[in-house]
């Protein structure tokens, strides 16, 4: 459910669909969260609340499309922007094909105030959704979000401007426009306005609030900053975070940028401060520290880490899946683990297990979990520099499951 665009244009020359990715990353540098492309295929970030756009070509063919609603209307507009300039530039004609287009009637308009109503007819729409299951008793929804991470926060709905309740879904479900600060790019342009919600989108997602480990944590802090101070010598007026941006500086060691602003509230962005269920391979997720940096390697291992902890987790097939003919003991491996085993009862009975503690090479203490459902294995290694952080290890080994 959302609202974006799909178009598509027959390219000029085989060399069309590579200047795509040229041109943007030229032209448009500073707004690439990340990019990635093969042969026939481009897909690009444009916004740290966007979902990927992709081109894709064939048979000369190139097709576009985004979904921009989790953004909002500047987002969309700036999106067919670059799309007519690109086919300005590329001589690519944008036409849509059978259900098609877009959906706000923008690209082709350029009407701001039917873009506008397009965006808030859909939101109201969600929150009439979204109201209904709350009457219900349901609750901890998330919208415009990665589904790799569900986070934990007080409130009804998780957003990439922060939670909100449920009298938030109410009062928007009967005038929209009350709700316009879901959109981190409401207004035309890359202003003020945009710069700050640009960086409240990345401290209540993608910030651990400790200090940076690795390059990207620390470009990540320096990108925040940078749009912060740009926001505020735009618009001196506007509102800022103030006591989050004060923290990002100490962070990076960097001077108050908000002394002499008297006394202010306590930091509370960050959906990382809190714990974080991630979703791992082979259908398993486990519960961990936001603050702790994750990451895959090229041969699938999970890694998660901050100073003193470390954890990785592989998973595997036995047999298939589809027709088990084993059950979740059974799947486990044949031969007791070396270590001292031990008892993890808040896992749920359906899944079968072994666990003990060890000692590394390195001489700190090591968790081990083997875990199972039918045909399914997941190997997790949890070890903590601090003797004392047992308990941790086993809540964290505790909190595995599947599905």
């Amino acid at each position: 459910m959302g609202l974006g665009l799909i178009l598509r244009a027959r390219a000029r020359d085989s060399e069309s669909f590579g200047a795509i990715e040229q041109l943007i990353d030229a032209r448009f540098h500073d707004l690439v969260v990340r990019s990635a492309s093969d042969e026939g295929r481009y897909v690009v970030q444009l916004h740290p609340a966007a979902e990927d756009v992709e081109f894709s070509m064939d048979d000369g063919v190139i097709v576009v499309s985004a979904k921009t609603s989790t953004v909002g209307p500047g987002y969309h507009a700036f999106l067919c922007e670059l799309l007519h300039r690109l086919g300005g530039e590329l001589d690519l004609a944008w036409t849509a094909g059978e259900d098609e287009g877009d959906e706000t009637g923008y690209f082709l308009t350029s009407d701001r105030g039917a873009l506008e109503g397009e965006m808030l007819a859909w939101l109201r729409g969600l929150c009439g959704m979204l109201a209904e299951q709350i009457d219900q008793g349901s609750t901890g929804f998330m919208i415009s979000l990665p589904i790799d991470t569900v986070f934990e926060f007080e409130g009804a709905l998780a957003t990439p401007m922060g939670p909100r309740d449920a009298a938030w879904v109410s009062r928007v479900h009967g005038d929209p426009r009350q709700g316009i600060d879901l959109f981190p790019w409401w207004e035309p342009g890359r202003g003020a306005r945009y710069l700050r919600d640009r960086a409240i989108t990345r401290m209540w997602t993608e910030v651990r609030w400790r200090e940076p480990v690795s390059e990207s944590e620390q470009e990540l802090l320096e990108a925040i900053d940078d749009d912060l101070g740009a926001a505020h010598e735009a618009d001196s007026s506007l509102e800022l975070p103030w006591a989050e941006w004060a923290e990002i500086a100490g962070l990076l060691g960097y001077d108050d940028p908000t002394s002499g602003r008297g006394a202010r509230r306590p930091a509370t962005i960050g959906y990382r401060r809190n714990l974080v269920r991630v979703s791992l391979t082979g259908g398993w997720t486990v519960r961990v520290p936001g603050h702790m940096s994750t990451e895959f390697d090229d041969e699938g291992t999970w890694s998660a880490f901050t100073p003193g902890r470390t954890i990785w987790m592989s998973s595997f097939r036995i047999g298939d899946a589809d027709a088990p003919t084993l059950t979740a003991a059974e799947t486990l491996p044949k031969r007791d683990p070396k270590g001292d085993p031990i008892e993890l009862p808040d896992l749920p009975p359906e899944l079968a297990y072994r666990a003990y503690t060890s000692t590394t090479n390195e001489g700190h203490p090591q968790l081990t979990l083997q875990i199972a459902i039918p045909h399914r294995i997941a190997v997790f290694t949890i070890v903590h520099e601090d003797p004392h952080d047992l308990d941790w290890a086993k809540r964290t080994a505790s909190s595995v499951r599947h599905g």
